[in-house]
């Protein structure tokens, strides 16, 4: 004997379509991590505004400028604004610990 049910849906349908909803908001909420994890203080962003650049180091405007004109940073420029490769970033990190460190 069948036993009856509210809705008018086969049960292994209705269990089927039931797990799709799970995952999907399981997905959906599960926080997303980075495979390698971003160095610290930086962003995944390829390019940094000056604004970022500046408060990564608390540095002022100009400094960022005379950074750009000693070569330690390289200006890239977007529809007019000013950017820099996190790459460059990086760098200018890690040659200030090994001048640190030496």
């Amino acid at each position: 004997m069948e036993t009856p049910i509210l809705f008018p849906v086969d049960p292994k349908e209705f269990y089927q379509h039931l797990t799709e909803i799970v995952r999907k908001i399981i997905l959906e909420t599960r926080p997303v991590t980075p495979l390698v994890s971003p160095p610290l203080g930086l962003s995944t962003k390829p390019l940094l505004s000056i604004k970022e650049v500046r408060d990564l180091f608390g540095i002022s405007r100009p400094t960022v400028d005379d950074w750009h004109e000693l070569g330690e940073l390289k200006k890239v420029k977007i529809r007019g604004k000013v950017y820099f490769l996190t790459d460059d970033i990086q760098r200018l990190i890690e040659n200030s610990k090994s001048k640190d460190g030496s």
